[in-house]
């Protein structure tokens, strides 16, 4: 055999043991968000356009509930003219 193919042996490295877990070390509620820096986050999510774009909705479905009435409100008058057209004849 070839001295390129000779493997050295390596030595196996020793992993150091973790301590368990002690849940009575830390006070978590130290990190926790206050009620406060919760809101003022939620609020720099949202979308400053929020409340232009709540009006735009408003004011398209009220735009639509005005044209489907005055639809309904010619059909109606519609077959209105029909009914009185054929009792004149």
């Amino acid at each position: 055999m070839s001295k390129s193919n000779l493997r050295r042996p390596q030595k196996k490295s020793t992993l150091k043991k973790r301590q368990d877990w002690d849940t009575s070390i830390g006070d978590l509620s130290q990190h926790r968000l206050s009620d406060d820096e919760a809101s003022r986050r939620k609020q720099a999510y949202q979308s400053r356009n929020l409340q232009l774009i709540q009006d735009e909705k408003q004011r398209k479905l009220l735009a639509k509930a005005v044209h489907d009435a005055r639809k309904n409100n010619s059909n109606q008058l519609g077959i209105l003219r029909e009914i009185l057209f054929n009792e004149r004849d």
